[in-house]
């Protein structure tokens, strides 16, 4: 029986990863995005809130279906790779040939991967910290008059959107531009970073782990203040049994979601830190043959989490 070898270069545990969460993502995804559609075009007695709520939610889903698309073309790619160009991968795997030219590098496919892998990293980051500053006025400051607003919403929206778009559009064409035929490895083949070593790269990486760890801080310190501010109401009513109940399960509500997206960013963007820094501290070990596959499932977890779970 032919071994097949595709991009992802046999990486069994990177290969599940993508069908797995790139299926399950897409599915889910869209079930949210059509629901909350839904839920969107019904007149509802909490008009603003629930229409604000609403809408992030959407715009959240439809930025976790661009991650999970990405796994979906990767996949794909090293399918169709492996099956029709399978002589040139093999050749790469077995060293057994030079000058062979890594024509997936300038598929459609993959800047469509390197564009919607952009998107899904940046995009939700941003909507969780609207999120969760909605959560926090509704709750905590209820008399704010800075509450956001449908208006304020979408224009906040609609600007994480075009930043995303020309962040992903100038990572495709500076990829394109840095395109080395007889670039086969591994992690050049996930389509994300085509050179980490390159300047413009190097900002993009370091741009992006600032904003999403600066949106995890900010996200936990909103979630933590809503609970506290829970607590403390609770115990203003505790003469009221059920008063003090409803606060008391909302607070635990909260606290297992704090907990949770706490554990699965931390999961999700700090294997993606440690290989960042490491790549460029020139580590002999990322450079080796386990060392390449390894952090191609480590920065396939910084995709498939926030695609599956956020």
């Amino acid at each position: 029986m032919a071994i097949l070898i595709g991009p992802l270069q046999d990486n069994l545990v990177a290969i599940i990863i993508s069908w797995f969460f790139g299926f399950i993502g897409t599915i889910a995804n869209c079930y949210v995005i059509g629901k909350s559609i839904r839920t969107y075009n019904t007149k509802l007695k909490n008009y603003g809130v629930t229409k604000v709520h609403t809408l992030l939610i959407i715009n959240l889903a439809i930025a976790d279906l661009c991650g999970a698309l990405y796994l979906i073309i990767i996949a794909s790619g090293d399918r169709y790779y492996a099956e029709h160009f399978n002589h040139i991968y093999l050749c790469i795997f077995r060293n057994d040939c030079f000058n062979a030219t890594n024509i997936w590098l300038l598929s459609p496919g993959c800047s469509a991967a390197r564009f919607f892998a952009m998107l899904g990293s940046y995009i939700p980051a941003c909507i969780m910290l609207f999120i969760s500053i909605d959560r926090y006025i509704c709750v905590v400051s209820l008399d704010s008059r800075n509450r956001l607003s449908l208006e304020k919403v979408k224009i906040m929206i609609t600007l994480s959107w075009l930043v995303g778009f020309g962040i992903a559009a100038a990572s495709v064409a500076r990829s394109l531009q840095l395109f080395e035929p007889g670039n086969f490895r591994i992690f050049t083949n996930v389509c994300f970073f085509s050179n980490l070593y390159d300047e413009v790269f190097q900002v993009l990486a370091i741009c992006g782990l600032v904003i999403i760890i600066f949106v995890y801080l900010i996200t936990m310190g909103l979630y933590i203040s809503i609970i506290i501010h829970i607590r403390r109401a609770r115990h203003l009513v505790l003469s009221f049994t059920k008063a003090s109940t409803t606060r008391t399960n909302v607070e635990t509500r909260l606290s297992i979601i704090t907990g949770f997206l706490a554990v699965t960013n931390l999961i999700s963007w700090l294997p993606s830190l440690l290989l960042f820094i490491t790549q460029n501290a020139d580590v002999p070990f990322v450079k080796s043959y386990l060392g390449y596959h390894i952090s191609v499932v480590g920065y396939m977890l910084y995709i498939s989490i926030p695609a599956l779970i956020q």
